[in-house]
């Protein structure tokens, strides 16, 4: 009976030794020819108006394991055009689920990271300041408008999926969606999903040190802190403006300096109106869950002299801001507070060499259900309010009466006066108590009637330390 030999592992994993290494090298040889010609570029680039993916080097020593450089991709949805580029990235690419169009990595570490998405607009939505706010993404126009043709391309394209999981962005300089652009200095780790016009973030957390803009104007600088996000998945080709907020929860520790109010004009239609300063400091922690704002939510702003000028006058102070989402305690709801405080308020009419209206300090409180981002009309109908004013000196009174309209049955010709003022209201109407110190000359037209024209009798009022309080509703 003839003996079995048993067999030599030694040889068995020499064997195994020459079968992995013809496979590395038959695979690095392979994979590394269809990165160097582009080949799986041009795979996801067969309709570039849709999809673009282009770099300028790439390598891989692994199955699935890639080193790439100047990686940038584009693409296109109904409701939204997009750009990453990254510096140099390593990546472990799912080449199988390339043929399925899903371009998967299950890990990426990446180097100069910068991100721009912007919203394809309605024609009735486009104006030059609009237009000149939003991200420029390259092989795109200025604008792209919501229903107009995607491309040239032939053919039927077929979508897309992209899926980053396990990201590690180390230096990410940009962040740009749509009108705000936050640039410097972010280290984000997470996870995004964009495909067929569904969006998907998270888990993902960022470490800030960067500033926030719109335009040319500076909305906050020197921006630190932490910020932990995460959005479900949302079908943008549906869900339109602030109601994607419905699916957004996260929560912000952030801190740093305001950039002024300027800004604030891209949101009025009104150029009648200047606003001018308002530097300062801010710092905030913010909790959101599916959009609404969460009871812990506070902010704190102090902004420096904020002036706003209208017809040659200018009225100007200093500002404080505090917000603050509490838990009732007879109700378990949460309530939305907003202080405001002024100070050294001044107002100046147009050409006078003083101030006409002054006031040290004006106290403002508001109240309302709470706060819903993507339905932010909803508090409004219980929206309460209450203001105090402990000493308003009128040094002019003659300016103010450059805001009575000319055919008002009365007019100042000159005067100073001291009052007070407080309040409480809500859009129901308001109760207010006024007490006013004055001394003025007053210059009053009584109007008479007769036939079909009016007749003006002109008489002339002196008050000399008039005290008076004026109690109304309105």
């Amino acid at each position: 009976m003839t003996k079995l030999r048993r067999p030599s592992w030694r040889k068995v994993g020499r064997s195994a030794a020459v079968v992995l290494a013809l496979f590395v090298v038959i695979y690095e040889g392979g994979a590394n020819l269809l990165l160097s010609t582009g080949t799986i570029a041009h795979l996801l680039s067969k309709h570039p108006e849709k999809l673009l993916l282009e770099y300028g080097t790439a390598r891989t020593f692994w199955p699935g394991r890639v080193h790439l450089e100047g990686f940038d991709l584009r693409g296109r949805e109904a409701s939204m055009e997009w750009q990453l580029h990254i510096d140099a990235a390593d990546a472990d690419i799912s080449l199988l689920a390339l043929l399925g169009h899903h371009f998967r990595v299950t890990k990426v570490v990446a180097s100069g990271v910068t991100f721009r998405a912007r919203f394809r607009l309605e024609p009735g939505a486009v104006n030059d300041d609009r237009v000149a706010r939003m991200p420029p993404i390259a092989g795109f126009g200025a604008v792209s408008f919501v229903g107009a043709p995607s491309g040239t391309g032939g053919g039927k394209a077929t979508p897309w999926l992209i899926d980053l999981e396990q990201v590690d962005a180390q230096g990410v300089r940009e962040v740009w969606i749509d009108a705000y652009r936050l640039a410097g200095l972010v280290h984000a780790t997470g996870r995004f999903t964009l495909g067929s016009g569904v969006f998907e973030l998270g888990p993902a957390r960022a470490e800030v040190n960067a500033a926030l803009t719109t335009g040319e104007d500076p909305i906050a600088t020197e921006v630190a802190g932490d910020l932990d996000a995460q959005m479900d998945a949302v079908d943008l080709g549906v869900v339109k403006g602030v109601s994607v907020l419905r699916y957004l929860t996260m929560h912000s520790t952030l801190h740093g300096k305001m950039g002024g109010v300027g800004f604030v004009k891209h949101f009025r239609t009104d150029d009648s109106v200047a606003l001018e300063g308002g530097s300062g400091t801010f710092r905030s922690e913010v909790s959101v869950s599916h959009g609404i704002v969460q009871s812990g939510t506070s902010s704190h702003l102090e902004l420096g002299p904020a002036a706003v000028v209208f017809g040659g006058r200018r009225l100007e102070g200093s500002t404080r801001i505090d917000v603050r989402i509490t838990d009732e305690s007879t109700e378990k709801a949460t309530r939305s507070q907003l202080d405001i405080g002024l100070s050294d308020v001044v107002f100046t009419a147009p050409n006078a060499k003083g101030p006409a209206v002054r006031c040290a300090a004006l106290a403002a409180h508001a109240q309302a259900p709470q706060l819903d981002l993507a339905d932010p009309g909803s508090a409004v109908g219980e929206l309460a309010y209450s203001w105090d004013a402990a000493k308003v000196e009128i040094l002019d009174l003659h300016a103010v009466d450059e805001t009575i309209p000319k055919d008002a049955p009365f007019h100042i010709e000159r005067g100073t006066a001291t009052m007070s003022t407080r309040g409480h209201g809500s859009l129901l109407g308001a109760s207010a108590e006024v007490a006013v110190d004055s001394r003025l000359m007053m210059e009053v037209w009584g109007l008479t009637s007769r036939r079909a024209s009016w007749e003006r009798s002109r008489s002339r009022q002196t008050s000399r330390r008039a005290p008076s309080i004026f109690r109304g509703r309105s």
